[in-house]
Parts: C-alpha cells; structure tokens; sequence
C-alpha cells in the first residue's frame, strides 16, 4: 500500500511553523539533565592511553560516577519533570 509510505514521507516535510523547531528552556534543561554524559564519559575512559598502567583506575572511578548520578539524577527525574512544566 503506497498510502503508508507517502503518510511516512509527508511527516518528514519541514514543518510550517518554525518555532516547532526551536528548543525550549524546559526541554533544554531535561536533555541536560538525562544526557548522555555517562556513555560517553565510560567511552572516553576506554579509549585512555594505558601507557603507564593508569587506565583501570580511570575506568573504575568513572563507572562509580555514572551509576551514583545515574541513580541519584534517575531517582529525581520525576521531580524535575514536575518542576519544569
């Protein structure tokens, strides 16, 4: 059925009004706050130079910051929500 794809490609058209693309304070705020920090924090520690030994370290302590603000910002993510509508 053509009917579903033409649907797929119309919702892909820019849309007509210009400020649907702009990104609100509140929105801004809350990909802030559940960004991707913590994959990409883990990813750079991977990728240390492990030259003189110093890579385990680097990747231990940066597990341990992800999962307490992962807990600690998941936890509030609620709250926030709240508070920013």
């Amino acid at each position: 059925d053509d009917s579903s794809s033409l649907d797929y490609v119309s919702c892909m058209d820019e849309p007509e009004d210009k400020s649907d693309l702009k990104i609100h304070s509140n929105t801004a705020h809350m990909l802030w706050f559940s960004g991707l920090r913590g994959a990409v924090s883990y990813a750079c520690s991977r990728m240390f130079p492990d030259e003189n030994g110093n890579r385990h370290p680097f990747v231990v302590i940066t597990m341990s910051i992800v999962l307490v603000t992962v807990f600690l910002l998941g936890g509030t993510s609620e709250l926030v929500l709240d508070t920013l509508k």
